[in-house]
């Protein structure tokens, strides 16, 4: 019914995220129902939601950080009783946490639970990015070239050890 793919994807996303469906019962639908459309997008939505990618922004963040050089990662990492989108570990051996912001997160009171939360982050020794969902849909090139940036600082200091 959607005229967007991206809009189909995150419908099907949301109701995963929601805990609504399983990724494997919407595959087995989309297997029955033949001809649909968006089925590629949705089928990539399916993937990165069984990978843990609970938001198509979070999902599109993958292959980002693949093209910044950063191709191993772990979705929904637990650290201090709270889920973190997305760790990577850097080449230097610190790992890197980053949180895919969508607008819940502009209110005075969630910015203000997100800074407790990033306290607890840079208490564990982390380093922490958060990177609105409107960076990674409308200028993902920005988003891997400071990828990449701190990829190449990591580098940096692997080397002067």
């Amino acid at each position: 019914w959607s005229p967007h793919p991206r809009l189909a994807a995150g419908v099907v996303v949301a109701a995963i995220q929601q805990r609504l469906v399983l990724p494997e019962q919407v595959d087995a639908e989309l297997a029955r129902a033949g001809r649909i459309r968006h089925k590629v997008a949705i089928r990539d939505a399916l993937a990165g939601a069984a990978s843990g990618g609970e938001s198509v922004s979070e999902i599109d963040l993958g292959p980002l950080l693949r093209r910044a050089g950063l191709p191993s990662f772990r979705r929904q990492a637990s650290l201090s009783g709270h889920r973190r989108d997305v760790e990577v570990d850097l080449p230097d051996g610190s790992v890197l946490v980053i949180e895919v912001d969508g607008p819940s997160h502009d209110s005075p009171e969630a910015r203000w639970r997100d800074a407790d939360r990033d306290t607890e982050v840079a208490a564990d020794g982390k380093l922490l990015v958060r990177l609105p969902a409107f960076a990674i849909r409308h200028d993902p090139s920005d988003v891997v070239r400071r990828l990449d940036r701190i990829r190449r600082a990591a580098l940096g200091r692997r080397e002067h050890r």
